[in-house]
């Protein structure tokens, strides 16, 4: 097995060939990525863009649902074409990046794949491929690439760039805040985000201190919400309107997860609930990736309901 710094190093060097290769050929093959929420919008989607600022011609492949966040900030597509995979989240979990696809999916992971090929173009294959070799050194090779070569090659490098979402939708200022919550299905206890929340005893202690308070997720992840006078259940995996109802909201509230990176595109501040013991080196570096990605607003860590309500109480009615 190679030693990691050594299989860095060698995965820099590829990253830096196919990006020779996509710069001359002005073209590129990207996907498919159907992993994890945060590292498409801290990752994938930022290094698209920059190519996109660069003149390349992208062709990407991914779930339908993320259609959404290829724009810039004029609303036009950032991509040349875009080979769409059906939303399969309900049957599959994204794993923790892992490529673990339906039949059907992987045959049209197979079409795109196909496509590269045929016009001989540059192939970022950044999750690797599963098929029947899992234990195969080559399939090994092809995962390091993003885990121990990309997530950290493209800020190195500063090979990203954020386009902003919020010009279509001006927030609304009240002298209570809009929320939107991401009640997500996290499980119990976990070291990477601390204890679970209840979200309905949440929302009983901060509905006084709210104007509206909408919950958003994706059905597969998120819990169901009792809706009442100021509070909006609304699961979806409609990304259009996840993007539509977090720029106006004042504040984003969630637990450890991607869904705080669209506080970086949208403008919006976010209230990162964490409690018990948990690992704040995972806090931190996603702190750390906010900042290359010039977030207006660094993550506001909740430990407790009373800085929570501290912090709306606290909210002023202003205007941009």
């Amino acid at each position: 097995m190679i030693r990691p710094l050594f299989l860095k190093i060698i995965n820099y060097l590829r990253l830096y060939i196919l990006l020779i290769r996509t710069f001359y050929k002005k073209e590129c093959y990207i996907g498919p990525f159907v992993g994890e929420f945060g590292h498409l919008l801290s990752h994938v989607l930022p290094f698209i863009s920059f190519l996109n600022s660069k003149g390349i011609k992208v062709h990407y492949c991914g779930p339908k649902i993320h259609e959404a966040f290829f724009k810039d900030e004029e609303g036009d597509s950032i991509y040349k074409t875009y080979h769409e995979l059906r939303d399969f989240y309900s049957e599959v979990s994204p794993r923790c990046n892992e490529p673990i696809y339906p039949a059907d999916v992987q045959l049209e992971i197979n079409k795109f794949k196909s496509n590269s090929k045929k016009h001989n173009s540059v192939y970022w294959n950044l999750l690797g491929d599963l098929d029947s070799y899992k234990e195969n050194y080559s399939y090994y090779l092809d995962k390091s690439l993003y885990w121990n070569g990309f997530c950290t090659w493209v800020y190195h490098n500063k090979f990203l760039k954020v386009y902003k979402f919020k010009k279509h939708i001006e927030k609304d200022f009240y002298d209570k805040p809009n929320i939107v919550l991401f009640a997500r299905k996290k499980g119990g206890y976990s070291p990477v985000r601390g204890d679970d929340w209840d979200f309905n005893e949440l929302i009983n202690h901060i509905e006084p201190y709210c104007n509206k308070i909408t919950v958003l997720g994706h059905p597969a992840f998120s819990h169901i919400i009792k809706e009442r006078e100021k509070v909006k259940c609304l699961l979806t995996s409609d990304n259009e309107i996840i993007l539509n109802e977090c720029r106006k909201a004042n504040f984003i509230i969630n637990q450890l997860s991607g869904t705080h990176y669209l506080g970086v595109y949208l403008d919006t501040a976010v209230l990162l609930l964490m409690k018990g013991l948990y690992d704040k080196s995972n806090v931190l570096k996603d702190s750390k990736y906010r900042r290359a990605l010039n977030s207006k607003y660094d993550l506001n860590l909740i430990e407790n309901y009373e800085q929570l309500l501290k912090t709306l109480k606290n909210y002023e009615k202003k205007s941009d």
